[in-house]
């Protein structure tokens, strides 16, 4: 188990956790730590004390909180609505992560790490989901790739968060 903040951006850190299994099992998950203003709820430089405790860390590298993934969705991707429950809001009224990753489980369950199977997941967060809101999921496979979008038709139908999860092929 092994986990370090592996790169730097002005107002964001990367933060990894590496988990390797003796009998070949191997898990690697990066995210990105946004350093928050309390008081204004937006993106805030970090502090020298953070650069002293994580920079030796971060050796140098550098990461963007740049979004990758479309927002332009296909028009044969498939919809449905999903339904949120209290227990899918953090403390700040927003949908949590586990609530994101439970809708990726729920459309493809091969595709989680239950098979064993090598895959990569990456979800992108946009404009929050809040309480009260309509939310459309919207789901396209193109090539090779599965790409989830979460949209608000309230608010025409602007992505909130959107995921791709694509298989991993193995040597051998």
């Amino acid at each position: 188990f092994e986990t370090f903040c592996s790169g730097l951006g002005r107002r964001w850190a990367e933060r990894r956790l590496r988990i390797v299994g003796d009998r070949g099992g191997h898990y690697e998950m990066a995210t990105l730590w946004i350093h928050i203003d309390e008081r204004s709820g937006r993106p805030k430089l970090h502090g020298e004390q953070f650069h002293q405790i994580y920079g030796s860390a971060a050796a140098g590298r550098t990461v963007t909180a740049r979004l990758t993934h479309p927002t332009e969705i296909p028009s044969a991707a498939t919809s449905m609505a999903w339904p949120l429950r209290a227990v899918d809001f953090d403390l700040f009224d927003h949908v949590n992560n586990a609530a994101y990753w439970a809708v990726l489980e729920e459309l493809d369950p091969l595709r989680t790490p239950r098979t064993g199977s090598p895959a990569r997941h990456v979800i992108e967060y946009r404009d929050g989901i809040g309480q009260g809101s309509e939310v459309q999921i919207r789901v396209a496979d193109l090539d090779g790739e599965r790409l989830v979008w979460w949209c608000k038709p309230d608010e025409d139908g602007s992505v909130a968060a959107s995921a791709s999860s694509q298989l991993l092929r193995t040597a051998g």
